[in-house]
């Protein structure tokens, strides 16, 4: 599966305290639908953890989509402080000791821009993510997930992501603590679907 692109929108690290903003307001926006029982417009939780923010940008100004990636720091990861599963705590604590990982922590997209031109919005906005990670030397992403998108991210996108753990409450809504191994999810990846594959390294 290919995405198709879509007009006038372009995407985005966002740099800047308005884009920066717009991403975040996005996020909660999107998040509180789901019943995220913040009230300050922004996930508190994240706050603190150092991020980008890769914006999908609308006709020059309107932020429709946005991936937050959470860098390494001494604060960890949020995927990692959720209950993991047993048969996972010495992997996991084995990987965040020894391998460059990263956080895939949200995931927002406006409503018209999801599943549009085969999922372009979010296709384009993790293709950046990817790319600045392989760029950084990257081996692991983390991430916290709501079932239906794990299971769409895998049977869809064929994202190799294994869950760490049960669903857990976790910003409102169950969340499965997951991770993936960039190198071999991407070698997975070119089997199931090479246009997709492709697609993720074009412009790297």
């Amino acid at each position: 599966m290919r995405p198709i692109p879509l007009d006038e929108v372009e995407y985005l690290r966002a740099e800047g305290f308005d884009l920066t903003q717009a991403a975040k307001t996005l996020e909660f926006d999107t998040f509180v639908q789901t019943n995220y029982p913040g009230k300050r417009g922004c996930l508190e939780e994240y706050e603190g953890f150092p991020c980008i923010f890769y914006v999908a940008v609308y006709q020059g100004s309107d932020v429709v989509g946005v991936v937050r990636k959470i860098l390494p720091s001494p604060l960890g990861f949020t995927a990692t402080h959720l209950q993991i599963a047993r048969e996972w705590v010495e992997k996991v604590d084995n990987i965040t000791a020894t391998e460059r990982c990263e956080e895939i922590s949200t995931t927002a997209l406006k409503k018209g821009f999801r599943g549009r031109n085969n999922f372009s919005c979010v296709l384009n906005l993790f293709r950046m993510a990817y790319q600045d990670a392989v760029a950084s030397g990257v081996r692991y992403w983390f991430a916290p997930i709501e079932p239906p998108v794990l299971m769409h991210y895998v049977a869809t996108f064929h994202f190799n992501f294994k869950a760490i753990g049960e669903a857990q409450d976790y910003l409102g809504a169950p969340t499965i603590p997951a991770v993936i191994d960039l190198n071999e999810g991407f070698e997975e990846l070119a089997k199931a679907d090479p246009e997709l594959a492709e697609f993720l390294q074009e412009g790297s």
